[in-house]
């Protein structure tokens, strides 16, 4: 009989090589999921290698497979073996992060990678960095360093310390967890001004600073910038360097949440498009996205060492050590699993090169889309540099075919996936991101077969 670690490289490795055949969307309804549920009561014990059997068949079977090259939807990516090792060994190893003393190599190990990125993003100097569940808790993080830097007396007497009322400027196609931070933070969902966009979907200059002579007029403090580098829907990146000027011109922390194309730091083909981040004060960069780690793998980056420590050094008397540069003294969590370690494991794999190279290659594979949907008559509404096109066809335009249903019809055939967003001028209009390490242009090819099937038929 099958040990269950024997069993469980076995279904890694099938997974992995027969994921081209699976439907993409899960094919198990929440009901039929319940029911099967109700078995385990947790009564008897069963043995685990039954038990992982059992529980592969669930996700399988209730999972959106993202790793599949049909996968063209929002940007989960397919993780590499390297990944999927590196958590199992966190996961053996156990180590605990909040001091450097309970685990020197995995803190060790965290610091070289992120000097790696910070190198790449041009930081240097008395920058502090982090490992984060993720872009949320790292956007979180840059918000509340830039309240202890802006406003010192806020960290011990809270909002009530505050003469002015601060504000927080984003994109309307900025990210939503600055909607919950600024209301987690005290400062209310009121304080996060949403900038309209331009013509290019980037956010507008010309009312950027309208809105904030408007506010210092009206007696507000302006206090936080936010660039989106990569937004979720078009993936366009916001003029940083215009951004940080602004910032610099009326003393705003300014913040880069780049938690998708902050990647491509990595390859000099696409850095380009990241001019300007090296100015901000703080920084978000997934691993989980562009990078191919499994979930979760945020990283933080700032240039205010000294207001990361304000904002997060809390004493404990029963902590092996008081120093202000331990993990749980600067940081939003306290007990941390060993995040860094699947990124340290793809960069050591693949090599800087090759991961620079696969980013450039969905890149071109989304140019050869946008080539084969203007040749066959549809409208690309997006002009981003990575990988994301929005598009949509006269035929939807003049209302004879609606975008959600031929996005559900999609969907339910399971060989393609792709997501849908609003836009001003267009209404709701499709969305492809190239995500996949697996997807190539014949998929493309199939997938445009689909589409030109649903607007000519």
């Amino acid at each position: 009989m099958q040990t269950p670690l024997s069993l469980l490289q076995e279904i890694i490795e099938s997974y992995q090589s027969q994921i081209f055949p699976h439907t993409i969307a899960p094919h198990i309804t929440t009901k039929q999921l319940e029911k099967r549920l109700h078995s385990y009561d947790f009564q008897e014990p069963i043995e685990l290698a039954t038990l992982t059997t059992q529980v592969s068949n669930l996700l399988k079977e209730g999972n959106l497979h993202v790793p599949h090259p049909g996968y063209f939807g929002l940007y989960n990516p397919a993780t590499t073996q390297a990944s999927i090792i590196a958590d199992a060994l966190v996961a053996l190893y156990n180590p605990q992060l909040a001091v450097h003393s309970h685990s020197p190599a995995a803190n060790a190990i965290e610091k070289h990678v992120l000097d790696f990125m910070a190198q790449h993003i041009g930081y240097s100097g008395d920058y502090y960095s982090c490992f984060t569940s993720g872009g949320s808790e790292a956007n979180h993080m840059g918000l509340l360093a830039a309240l202890a830097h802006q406003y010192p007396a806020y960290v011990e007497e809270g909002v009530w310390a505050l003469e002015k009322q601060p504000v927080v400027y984003i994109s309307e196609a900025g990210h939503n967890s600055f909607d919950k931070v600024v209301k987690n933070i005290g400062l209310g969902s009121k304080t996060l001004r949403k900038i309209p966009l331009d013509k290019s979907l980037k956010i507008s200059l010309f009312h950027l600073e309208e809105q904030i002579q408007k506010d210092i007029l009206a007696g507000y403090d302006p206090a936080v910038l936010i660039g989106t580098a990569g937004t979720t829907g078009s993936g366009t990146i916001d003029p940083l360097p215009q951004l940080a000027k602004l910032a610099e011109k009326y003393d705003l922390w300014f913040h880069v949440d780049a938690a998708w194309a902050g990647a491509a730091v990595l390859s000099e083909k696409l850095k380009s498009y990241l001019n300007g981040i090296e100015q901000a004060d703080s920084i978000t960069i997934d691993a989980h996205k562009w990078l191919s780690t499994s979930m979760g793998a945020g990283m933080f980056f700032t240039k205010h060492s000294t207001a990361v420590q304000t904002a997060f050094n809390i004493p404990a008397a029963y902590m092996p050590s008081h120093l202000q540069t331990e993990p749980y003294a600067t940081s939003l969590q306290w007990s941390r699993r060993f995040i860094g370690l699947k990124l340290f494991m793809v960069l050591a794999e693949k090599g800087q090169n090759a991961i620079a190279t696969q980013m450039e290659y969905q890149c071109q594979l989304a140019e050869y889309m946008k080539e084969k949907l203007m040749a066959s008559g549809w409208l690309i509404i997006n002009d981003s540099p990575v990988a994301v096109l929005n598009f949509t066809h006269p035929s939807i335009l003049s209302g004879s075919i609606s975008t959600d249903k031929m996005q559900k019809q999609v969907e339910q055939e399971g060989n393609f996936w792709l997501s849908t967003i609003p836009i001003a001028e267009y209404g709701k209009v499709l969305r492809a991101g190239v995500t996949s390490l697996h997807t190539r242009e014949e998929h493309i090819d199939q997938l445009m077969d689909r589409l030109n099937q649903f607007v000519n038929s």
